[in-house]
């Protein structure tokens, strides 16, 4: 007798790839992934000022300032060695110049001129701010501090959206780097430097 054993249809050998096939497919996906990581960078449209009033108030006075967006370091009343000392910081920061002032310790000297930097760079009164600590280790911690406000104070934040939102999108990664409707955004945030964004009609 014959006996008939029912099996697999055996396998199609795949056809061997092209070199253009493959060449074109590389670059279906290389684009395909491109496009994928750009749009993940992409945060779109910037948010609009929270409160246009609230900001033309703290731009014409330092004071109104540090009372508006650093409540919760500026939480005690003002001295009259803190008034003397802020509007020497305010001119300063306006028209130049230098001054010394001797205060004693833990009286907020440091808190005011990290809240003068931060006050002249969100303005534009000023491009470039150097911080000088008594050591290397002591100004990057001041840097820190700024950092920190620029990347969690809420009110700075809803105020000056196009500089903190795109610091926001960093996610705390300062060589990830962002796009705004497809636009490049050039910024970085490190224990040396700041360079705060600068998007084009924000």
């Amino acid at each position: 007798g014959v006996v008939i054993v029912k099996g697999k249809k055996p396998k199609r050998k795949p056809r061997a790839e092209t070199a253009e096939a493959y060449a074109a497919r590389l670059a279906w996906t290389s684009k395909a992934n491109a496009k994928a990581t750009a749009a993940f960078r992409d945060f779109g449209k910037i948010p609009p000022i929270g409160n246009r009033k609230r900001k033309s108030a703290a731009r014409k006075s330092f004071r109104v300032f540090c009372e508006t967006y650093l409540p919760a370091t500026f939480s005690k009343p003002w001295g009259p060695d803190h008034l003397v000392v802020i509007d020497r910081l305010e001119r300063a920061v306006r028209l130049g110049g230098l001054f010394a002032v001797a205060m004693p310790r833990g009286s907020g000297k440091t808190s005011l001129t990290e809240a003068a930097a931060l006050w002249a760079v969100l303005f534009g009164f000023r491009r470039f701010v150097v911080l000088i600590g008594a050591t290397e280790r002591h100004a990057e911690s001041l840097l820190a501090s700024i950092a920190m406000e620029l990347e969690t104070n809420e009110l700075l934040l809803a105020d000056f959206p196009a500089i903190c939102f795109p610091i926001r999108k960093l996610e705390g990664s300062p060589l990830r780097r962002l796009l705004c409707l497809e636009r490049r955004v050039s910024l970085s945030l490190t224990n040396k430097e700041i360079h705060l964004p600068w998007i084009q009609g924000a």
